[in-house]
């Protein structure tokens, strides 16, 4: 349901209180974390409008497109992460993922992407720097490698895979990785 790599459980696509009829139905259990399944989402199931409501995993077809990326809010040195739309997507499908992700993604996609964007530097100068400083190019290609690596191992929609679509679209945030990445010394590998 929210993007998360990690699954467990599953929830209630329409709430079990408000339709108990389909609480044991098989396409009502959807795979969620036990984040999103432990409150965020409630008893919410839709909105005020047909495209106010949740994408369901197994009937819409949407949902194994790209959908959405994160944005990433400067100042960089204290960033802050929203989940967004695709730009593109029709005005429809815009709606449908908007209140998708307002109502799915909870504190753990927060501290998942604080973590990627905290630790990502170090990646940079480990794997790409070398005895050389890392440039906003080859910050660039390494970020669409991420994306790639993202989206074969987790998913299109995973949160690193958004995460890594937000950030090959931020040119600005790029080149401040690559800075932070100039900054740090190599980890030395263990034995």
């Amino acid at each position: 349901m929210c993007g998360s790599s990690v699954t467990g459980t599953v929830d209630h696509y329409l709430p079990k209180e408000d339709f108990p009829e389909f609480s044991v139905m098989a396409a009502n259990l959807v795979p969620a974390c036990s984040h999103c399944n432990s409150g965020k989402k409630g008893r919410t199931f839709r909105g005020a409008t047909p495209n106010e409501r949740f994408i369901h995993p197994y009937f819409d077809t949407l949902a194994g497109e790209p959908l959405w990326l994160t944005r990433i809010i400067p100042p960089y040195e204290a960033a802050q992460f929203e989940a967004a739309p695709l730009p593109g997507l029709s005005a429809n499908h815009s709606e449908l993922v908007t209140f998708h992700l307002r109502h799915v993604l909870g504190t753990q996609f927060d501290r998942n992407a604080d973590n990627l964007w905290a630790t990502y530097p170090q990646y940079l100068r480990d794997e790409v720097g070398g005895t050389a400083p890392v440039s906003p190019g080859r910050a660039r290609k390494e970020v669409a490698r991420s994306l790639r690596t993202s989206i074969l191992t987790s998913g299109e929609n995973s949160w690193n895979a958004s995460f890594f679509r937000g950030l090959s679209e931020d040119g600005e945030a790029r080149k401040y990785l690559a800075r932070v990445a100039r900054t740090l010394t190599a980890t030395p590998l263990p034995l």
